[in-house]
């Protein structure tokens, strides 16, 4: 039986990775429809009419807006069985979203250092997922080997039972 120290290794990177992903989601609500918030798209989407916009372009920019936010339910899809995969790809992606920021930064119009400062707002909780999930991954052998080395003496036992009450 697995302890509860296992058990929370092994859901709390998936957990957290789904939460992660829909707070990328929840991050691109404001810009699906240029000049407005989610709020005024959403009233005008279902009691007003919708403007000039065409709905090509709403659902361009919807889907251009949660590139990032599929890209990381992609991972997490695939994470969910190969934790060495999640680790790195969620170090990699905290990796390049502070290299992106700093990159940018002169479009973004701050300071280099700022630009790192705020990114490390996406960064760190990627980075966590990730060591979460190597951690899950270096310690669950260790953790299905007594496992499995607690039960072989209970199946020889059934076994030797089995043997003298056929006897």
């Amino acid at each position: 039986m697995k302890s509860k120290k296992a058990k929370l290794l092994l859901w709390s990177p998936r957990i957290l990775a789904l939460i992660f992903a829909v707070v990328l989601l929840y991050f691109s609500r404001n810009d699906i429809v240029p000049g407005t918030n989610f709020k005024t798209f959403v009233v005008d989407l279902f009691g007003r009419n919708i403007s000039n916009i065409p709905y090509k372009e709403i659902a361009t920019n919807f889907f251009m807006k949660n590139i990032p936010a599929l890209i990381m339910i992609a991972i997490v899809v695939v994470s969910w069985t190969y934790e060495i995969t999640g680790g790195l790809a969620f170090i990699l992606v905290g990796i390049s979203h502070m290299a992106k920021s700093v990159i940018d930064h002169k479009q973004l119009n701050m300071e280099w250092y700022t630009a790192l400062a705020l990114s490390l707002l996406i960064a760190v909780p990627a980075f966590v997922i990730g060591y979460l999930y190597l951690m899950n991954w270096f310690i669950r052998p260790k953790t299905l080997d007594a496992d499995n080395d607690s039960d072989e003496p209970e199946e020889e036992e059934n076994e030797e039972t089995v043997e003298e009450a056929t006897r």
